[in-house]
């Protein structure tokens, strides 16, 4: 009797441990999602402050702020900009993978970028900001070059924002919404509801800075 008692109260600690860590697991995102699905995604066509910051969690950029305001590598992991603040030159790390495992290169971020100037442009954003790059090079698989037709000394900055990740080259059609079901960054999207405003995000366990702590699920729009 003591044995089967001693059994019942582990089993209702594990299951207690077990519902806290599911409970902790979901981040929830709220706001309007511009009255469509979480699929209908397009770095080129940000309308809602909640599509920005849920395109944050599905993508890496190619150099982010730290806490202290700075700009700091996120996937470049070192930049060389020329006098005259028109062409910049990035170094990529080789570690970033998306969300199925598959190594991205200088090519996904140049079919990236060329979706944003192809596409006009982010709704979100200055318009200048896409126009102003001219010319997206890949020399090597973990080099890319932003050709600018205009000096632009705060780039990086902007660079720095959602509408600038990297987006997986296959998951790109020009003009059209992209397929986040793939991504580069801390979350993908896993499926979406017959809602509106409503989706939700996995964690993706290939990224380099993935770890147990970090919420497993995204719940957004609600």
């Amino acid at each position: 009797m003591k044995l089967f008692s001693f059994l019942l109260l582990l089993s209702n600690l594990f299951l207690d441990v077990m519902a806290k860590n599911v409970e902790s697991s979901v981040k929830t995102i709220t706001g309007s999602l511009n009255g469509a699905p979480a699929g209908i995604l397009n770095t080129a066509a940000v309308k809602s402050s909640a599509q920005w910051h849920i395109l944050l969690n599905l993508g890496v950029t190619l150099v982010k702020s730290d806490p202290k305001g700075r700009i700091v590598g996120d996937a470049a992991k070192s930049w060389e900009i020329s006098k005259d603040f028109k062409i910049f030159k990035f170094h990529l790390r080789d570690n970033i993978r998306d969300s199925k495992g598959n190594k991205l290169d200088s090519s996904d971020w140049q079919a990236s970028f060329q979706h944003l100037i192809k596409s006009g442009g982010s709704t979100h954003s200055l318009i200048s900001d896409f126009l102003s790059i001219e010319g997206v090079k890949a020399p090597t698989s973990d080099q890319l070059e932003l050709h600018l037709n205009k000096p632009y000394q705060t780039l990086l900055n902007r660079l720095s924002t959602p509408e600038f990740i990297l987006v997986p080259k296959k998951s790109i059609k020009i003009g059209e919404s992209l397929d986040f079901t793939t991504s580069s960054g801390d979350y993908y999207v896993d499926s979406l509801t017959a809602e509106p405003n409503e989706c939700i995000l996995r964690a993706n366990h290939f990224h380099s800075n993935y770890n147990d702590s970090q919420p497993a699920n995204i719940v957004t729009g609600k």
